[in-house]
Order: structure tokens, then C-alpha cells, then sequence
């Protein structure tokens, strides 16, 4: 599922903005002098989720089970790509919210199945993490060579 809730905080002056308050004045609010608020809500309306739990109810996990879940996500799209739509599904995109520190950065065991997602022609979608080596770096798996790291800032933290 591709879906986002976000409020972002953009200048007055700014092109986006201008289009915002020209095409649907609503949705533009003033933030302060010179800022200007946007919401931006919404989801893809035919996507499908297929959810694998790997934290328990405390979110303390193994590395293991979080591989365990990769591997089912990328044995899922090889039966659907093999002609078993019974068995299989057509996994497109993997979001994970979740990660961990590492000290090989595209060499990690989670990385190397994150690579293999995008082998498989599943757009592996992940958080920072912000748990990596050092100062604004991230963990694994958003730090394997074919991840789509996500992450959030604050204006508090930076």
C-alpha cells in the first residue's frame, strides 16, 4: 500500500504553494509570516496489503524472523512470476518500518535480501532507521545498495 499522511511546511513564495492557493485555496493554510502549511493525504485506492507480523506485541524482535518475512515476501513473487497465481501474489512494493544498526552497509544479511526484492522486481521501501554507524547515517536493511530509505525530520532534532 502506498499511502501518505503528511503536513508540509513550504514559503509563501514557493511555486508549489502559488498552484496550491490557485487551484484549491482550502487546502493551503497560513502557518506564520511567510509559511504556508499543506496537507497531503491519500492512498492508492487498488492496492492490496499482505502484512507480516515480525515484532511482538512489545516490538522486540530476532533478526532472523525479519529475514524469515523477506524470504516469504520474495517465495510469494516467484510463484505468481512461475504462473502459480494460487499459490503466489504479485508483491509489487515492500514497505518496512523497520531497521537496525549495522556495521557493513549493503553487506548485511538483511541488505543482500533487500537486493534480492529488487531482483525480483519488488521496490523495497524502508525506514532509516536512524540507528546507523555514526552521526546521519542509517541501518539495515535501508542501507543495502537497492533500498528506498525513508526517513523524518524534525526541525527540533536537526
Amino acid at each position: 500500500m502506498i499511502a501518505s499522511h503528511a503536513w508540509l511546511l513550504f514559503s509563501n513564495t514557493s511555486t508549489f504553494v502559488k498552484a496550491i492557493s490557485t487551484y484549491a485555496p482550502e487546502a493551503a493554510q497560513p502557518y506564520s509570516e511567510g509559511l504556508t502549511l499543506v496537507p497531503l493525504f491519500g492512498a492508492a485506492p487498488s492496492a492490496k496489503i499482505y502484512a507480516l507480523r515480525v515484532l511482538g506485541t512489545s516490538n522486540i524482535g530476532w533478526k532472523s524472523k525479519i529475514m524469515e518475512a523477506m524470504e516469504r515476501v520474495i517465495e510469494l513473487r516467484k510463484l505468481y512470476d512461475s504462473g502459480d497465481s494460487q499459490n503466489g501474489l504479485n508483491i509489487r512494493v515492500c514497505n518496512m518500518s523497520i531497521g537496525g544498526a549495522t556495521l557493513a552497509s549493503g553487506l548485511d544479511p538483511q541488505d543482500q535480501l533487500v537486493d534480492a526484492m529488487l531482483a525480483h522486481d519488488i521496490v523495497p521501501v524502508i525506514s532509516a532507521s536512524n540507528a546507523g554507524p555514526a552521526t546521519l547515517t542509517v541501518g539495515s536493511p535501508a542501507s543495502a545498495n537497492g533500498a528506498l530509505a525513508v526517513g523524518a525530520a524534525s526541525l527540533a532534532h536537526n
